[in-house]
């Protein structure tokens, strides 16, 4: 810079994360759809860790020479891991002002995920109740859908998350 220039004042303006990540009860409709994103390709670290962490140590999640002459021919990625990425895609949007997970049901592995497979899911917001002790807050039950780069459904899972009021 020239010693006689002279920078000209910004605007700046300062962005809170926490403002838009999950949302108050009344901000749901019954009806409310959600593509969720980024997606997440299953690496074998990711498998491996996972199914280590969890002591599932079945050839079929871990050994890939013993799978060979199984039904997939190749490593079936653990499913308890593609539940546990396809409910943390949801937060952002869904549950991340929840206060408590209250239930998961009819969790459905619809299809294999395999190393190398990217999944992405979809939400639906299927009722909202407001609690009736305590009035702050309020019961949503939400379906998630979850599908690999092929558009194949893998996954499908209701659920039920306690999520708190806007405050006042």
């Amino acid at each position: 810079m020239k010693p006689d220039e002279t920078i000209k004042e910004q605007r700046v303006t300062a962005y809170d994360e926490r403002d838009t990540f999950g949302s108050y009860l009344e901000e749901f409709s019954v009806g409310d759809t959600w593509k969720h994103w980024p997606g997440k390709t299953i690496t074998e670290a990711d498998n491996h860790v996972h199914s280590l962490l969890v002591m599932n140590h079945h050839p079929l999640h871990i050994d890939e020479e013993w799978n060979r002459a199984g039904q997939h021919g190749k490593i079936l990625v653990n499913g308890t891991l593609v539940f546990s990425i396809v409910v943390g895609m949801t937060v952002r949007a869904l549950s991340g002002k929840a206060i408590a997970n209250l239930e998961y049901e009819t969790v459905k592995h619809d299809g294999p995920v395999h190393i190398g497979d990217t999944i992405y899911a979809s939400s639906e917001i299927l009722s909202i109740t407001p609690s009736r002790s305590k009035p702050d807050r309020g019961v949503v039950y939400a379906e998630t859908l979850a599908h690999n780069q092929r558009d194949e459904q893998i996954l499908s899972l209701r659920r039920k998350f306690l999520v708190l009021r806007r405050p006042a």
